[in-house]
């Protein structure tokens, strides 16, 4: 299965005790559905609602960590989808939502992959022909495609470390 992590759930989802049940998590479905994604398991890091105008911090995560990862272990997916820059961290992604979007990668600690996305949340202040949906709607196809075939190989990444604006200029032109 393909696994959704969010960041933590609604204030309406708490009361009624059900997740993904919200404006966000019908979005997320919607997409789903699209994409034909049928074999999947939603969830989230923290596992209450912070309370409005709040942010889970460190506590939230260590404490709530432990949960998702007994969860991660037993529904043992291929694609972990990251959704939104407030789960990144927890995976040791040092880096925005903006740049790690779309980009699989190979997490050894669950035998699967890592795909980062924009969360429902944030996609709910765009318009259906926005790029981020769209965007969005190609990072659900690749989770689709990896969790059905795998990748071709692990995708390497090679850092070329610069300190000025010339070193970079060159580095690029080779």
């Amino acid at each position: 299965p393909i696994m959704f992590v969010d960041f933590y759930p609604k204030e309406e989802e708490i009361k009624q005790k059900k997740s993904f049940i919200g404006i966000e998590g019908q979005l997320l479905k919607k997409y789903l559905q699209t994409v034909g994604i049928e074999d999947y398991y939603c969830t989230y890091l923290v596992k209450c609602f912070p309370g409005v105008g709040k942010v889970p911090g460190t506590v939230d995560f260590n404490v709530c960590g432990e949960y998702l990862v007994d969860e991660i272990k037993k529904v043992c997916p291929k694609v972990i989808v990251l959704l939104g820059g407030g789960v990144l961290s927890f995976f040791g992604i040092d880096s925005k939502i903006t740049t790690a979007r779309g980009i699989p990668i190979w997490y050894e600690k669950f035998n699967c992959y890592l795909l980062p996305t924009f969360s429902p949340t944030y996609l709910n202040n765009f318009t259906d022909l926005s790029s981020q949906k769209r965007e969005f709607v190609e990072d659900l196809n690749k989770a689709l495609k990896i969790s059905k075939e795998g990748m071709q190989q692990k995708i390497e990444t090679h850092y070329k470390y610069a300190s000025t604006i010339s070193e970079v200029e060159w580095m690029t032109n080779q």
